[in-house]
């Protein structure tokens, strides 16, 4: 009953930061300031951009979609009721809860309108602020990469750096599409970074106390 408590705790104080987190960002993002270089940071990557990109950032942002995503959590907590960690497990139930809510609550509380600049091939049905590509590859590889990490010290370095890049992509792959806002993007990176070091902090303090 402590370890769930313990995680009810953490899912809710994290969660509001990162709500309120998003709030602020989104403040800024209907500035006209801000109107304005989302559409001239869009129209720049896509006026640059090689136009034979596009079946390549499918694929990429193909990776910070919500079936890639959550397949790859279940199997890792499929993996960690295997080997009876119970923590870990409760790290990944963590992150999928929290991905979901804060992709889902955010978007539908904002109701930002995605941008039509131009014709693409991708189409998207659900509200632009945050993306929940950006939100969701943080929050998902950032877990994945933190426990194994864990497992693998050794490699640490090498594993976050290749984080790093990957959730850049994913969320360059969102703008190249033409499917976000810039301002969505980064929204998605800092709630999600918030959460992130939340989940992190949590399963810190709560493997330390076993």
């Amino acid at each position: 009953m402590k370890f769930f408590s313990q995680l009810n705790n953490t899912f809710w104080r994290y969660g509001l930061c990162a709500t309120l987190l998003g709030i602020l960002i989104e403040k800024v993002a209907h500035a006209q300031e801000s109107k304005s270089f989302d559409q001239a940071l869009l129209e720049t990557i896509h006026q640059s951009a090689p136009s034979n990109w596009e079946f390549f950032m499918k694929l990429v942002t193909d990776l910070g979609s919500l079936p890639v995503l959550g397949g790859l959590l279940v199997i890792a907590a499929l993996y960690f009721v295997w080997r009876r960690q119970w923590k870990d497990l409760g790290l990944i139930v963590a992150a999928g809860l929290l991905t979901l809510a804060l992709r889902e609550g955010l978007k539908q509380l904002f109701h930002r309108t995605r941008p039509e600049l131009w014709q693409t091939s991708v189409h998207e049905d659900s509200y632009s602020f945050p993306s929940g590509h950006a939100l969701g590859s943080v929050i998902a590889y950032g877990v994945l990469v933190y426990l194994a990490g864990r497992a693998f010290p050794q490699w640490r370095w090498a594993l976050w750096s290749i984080y790093v890049m990957l959730v850049a992509l994913i969320g360059y792959s969102r703008l190249y599409l033409g499917v976000h806002w810039p301002t969505d993007v980064l929204g998605g990176w800092v709630i999600g970074a918030v959460a992130l070091g939340g989940l992190i902090y949590w399963h810190k303090i709560s493997v330390a106390r076993r």
